[in-house]
Order: C-alpha cells, then sequence, then structure tokens
C-alpha cells in the first residue's frame, strides 16, 4: 500500500502542478526592442514602447501543455493497484462512485487557498 500511495501522491502532485504551469502564460520581453526605463508589469490594457530599429517581436508569451488528463489516468491505475495490494476494493469502504476530477478539483481548490493564504501573510 505504500508504494501505491506514494504513486497516488505523485501523480496527483504532477496533475496540480502542470495545471497551475498550463493555466498561466509565461512571458519572455526582449528589452533591447522596448524603450529603457518601462514598468514591465503586465495586465490587461497594458502598452509597451518600442524603440526604433529592425522590426520584430519584443514580448513573446509561452504556454505549457495541459496533461494533467493523462496524469490522473495514471492517478486512478495506481488507485486499482492500490485496491490490489490491499483487498479491499474502493467501493468496500464506502469510497463508490470515486470521481478522479473530483480528487483534483478538491486538490486546485487547496491549492488556490493555500496561496491565498501565503499572499495574505
Amino acid at each position: 500500500m505504500d508504494d501505491t500511495q506514494t504513486l497516488m501522491n505523485g501523480f496527483m502532485r504532477m496533475a496540480v502542478d502542470n495545471a497551475a504551469l498550463s493555466g498561466n502564460l509565461l512571458i519572455e520581453i526582449d528589452e533591447t526592442n522596448l524603450v529603457p526605463g518601462q514598468d514591465l508589469s503586465v495586465y490587461p490594457g497594458k502598452v509597451f514602447r518600442r524603440q526604433e530599429g529592425a522590426p520584430g517581436q519584443a514580448i513573446f508569451g509561452t504556454k505549457f501543455p495541459n496533461v494533467s488528463n493523462e496524469n490522473m489516468q495514471m492517478f486512478d491505475k495506481a488507485r486499482v493497484l492500490s485496491d490490489e495490494s490491499t483487498g479491499f476494493p474502493s467501493f468496500a469502504h464506502g469510497q463508490t462512485g470515486v470521481q478522479v476530477w473530483d480528487v483534483l478539483l478538491l486538490a486546485l481548490v487547496c491549492l488556490c487557498l493555500l496561496l491565498t493564504a501565503l499572499s495574505v501573510m
């Protein structure tokens, strides 16, 4: 049970980490194309002033692919292995109808609450 629980914890952590990364946009800025001294914070309607010179993009967005579904499938497979190793299937201890996405949603809510608590400190 310890091995399968470790697997389940790992796959859940991977799914949550991937959801946090894929739900955001990473921004790369080439400051050589921008007028110096600008505030580089990003918000809706933000305008960046470019310098003269060769045309080209000064701001690039990078989006991570969302592979949380694959991680949750592996989590579910580890849960089945856990049921087999203990001899107690999930329905035997009251976990009928466990939905993988319910578990992921709960983990994301906990992560959001944790991040909110940390930002208040």
